[in-house]
């Protein structure tokens, strides 16, 4: 009996670590599942779960082999560099700095934020001592306004597309940090 149940939970402790779950990083690899290439998903994995950087070195060229000039790169490797910030447009009611500000000082007390590019996305924060709407930051379609304690705030058209997303990218930041990605 006591070698059924040892086997048992071998068996159980195996199935466990094959599970898909324990393959850090996959979820990077999924554009690569449906490849023609077939092996770039599990070189991808591979690549990602590599222990040290000769095993990753020695993956890396064989994904870069099979893939050719033309193929797919390696989500999250060397080749995958994410756009440059800077390059975005600023959002004009606000800076990453008064969103700091708010973050830091105010306390979270309602927000909408439903990752959509149109309609009304907000936060708001109250101060320390309970004072409603501290800080304020809402962004509509092509249209935003700030209010905090240090400032006249700001408000007007948000001018363009690009503006407007930054705004919106703004809000999310604060939603996913003091809101815990949720609003109330």
């Amino acid at each position: 009996m006591r070698k059924l149940v040892t086997l048992g939970l071998l068996v159980l402790t195996f199935s466990l670590l094959a599970n898909p779950v324990f393959a850090g990083n996959e979820g990077l690899c999924e554009s690569l599942r449906d490849n023609q290439i077939r092996a770039l998903y599990g070189l991808c994995i591979a690549w990602h779960n590599a222990g040290n950087e000769v095993a990753r070195n020695a993956v890396y060229q064989n994904f870069k082999k099979k893939a050719g000039t033309d193929g797919p790169i390696l989500p999250g490797g060397p080749d995958d560099t994410p756009p440059d910030a800077s390059d975005a447009e600023p959002c004009p009611c606000w800076s990453e700095d008064h969103l700091a500000e708010a973050s830091l000082y105010g306390v979270p007390a309602d927000c909408s934020f439903d990752g959509e590019d149109f309609g009304v996305s907000f936060a708001v924060y109250d101060d320390e001592f309970g004072n409603d709407n501290y800080y304020q930051f809402y962004v509509s379609d092509n249209y935003c306004f700030r209010v905090d304690p240090n400032s006249d705030g700001a408000i007007g058209p948000v001018g363009s597309e690009d503006a407007e997303a930054t705004c919106r990218a703004g809000i999310e930041v604060l939603v996913v940090d003091d809101f815990g990605g949720t609003c109330p």
